[in-house]
């Protein structure tokens, strides 16, 4: 199987992108996969809450960028679930406008290692997510069903088409992940509605229901399946490895 290298993105803060990655990653390791987290957000919040400190002077994500030898920039969480290039707010401060083509074979010497490459972007830099959909396979967006996170959807697609017309003919948008999900609104429901009356139930993935144990979670640094195995959104991470799974 060719590794699947997949740009998780929403250009709403505040969506659950990070906690979905992270989980995702867990999830998929714990099913035997093996998978690369690669935080690309200069915030550093997929990295604590990996259990690594963000602080840290090693080099990180940011060195990616300067010819960096890759295998040098990946470490292991305690967990040993799924590997990752770590953010760290020293090695960060790159800019990726006109680079897209220059790196674009940036995973090719770990791409056989890995069965899943995650890649956790921010949401205002669109060079950095310019370059994550020039060298991935697919686009997953995390989404909380509402209706500010529609208009901002709108907007991300219009930039995969981009893309994928410049740099990337083959990316593909694989999945909108609904996140914080209370299906006891209507809201809520109308949002699940338009989605899959738009794109069809085969881009519309297993959603995650809101769960108070997803934040305790991050706050003890750890993957919800290990925090809290019989929680709501443990079993929703684990049949969305499952879905993710069945679209190889």
């Amino acid at each position: 199987m060719s590794v699947r290298i997949i740009t998780f993105a929403n250009k709403k803060g505040g969506s659950g992108k990070t906690t979905t990655v992270v989980n995702l990653a867990a999830a998929l390791g714990n099913k035997g996969k093996k998978c690369l987290v690669v935080d690309l957000d200069p915030q550093c919040h997929a990295t604590l809450i990996s259990g690594l400190n963000p602080y840290s002077p090693l080099k990180g994500a940011g060195s990616l960028f300067n010819n960096y030898h890759i295998e040098n920039l990946i470490k292991t969480p305690s967990h040993k679930l799924f590997d990752i290039i770590p953010s760290f707010h020293k090695d960060n401060s790159y800019i990726l406008y006109g680079s897209e083509l220059k790196y674009k074979d940036i995973f090719s010497e770990i791409s056989s290692k890995y069965d899943f490459i995650l890649i956790d972007t921010p949401p205002g830099r669109e060079d950095i997510l310019t370059f994550c959909l020039s060298v991935s396979t697919e686009l997953m967006v995390p989404m909380p069903l509402q209706f500010l996170a529609m208009e901002g959807l709108a907007q991300l697609l219009g930039l995969l088409y981009t893309i994928s017309e410049k740099y990337n003919p083959n990316i593909i948008l694989s999945g909108i992940i609904p996140v914080m999900v209370d299906m006891r609104t209507k809201h809520a429901n109308a949002i699940l509605k338009e989605l899959k009356d738009t794109f069809g139930n085969d881009v519309i993935k297993r959603g995650i229901r809101i769960d108070i144990k997803i934040s305790e979670a991050a706050w003890h640094q750890l993957p919800i399946i290990l925090y809290a195995p019989r929680s709501k959104a443990a079993y929703d991470f684990h049949m969305l490895a499952e879905e993710l799974l069945l679209g190889v």
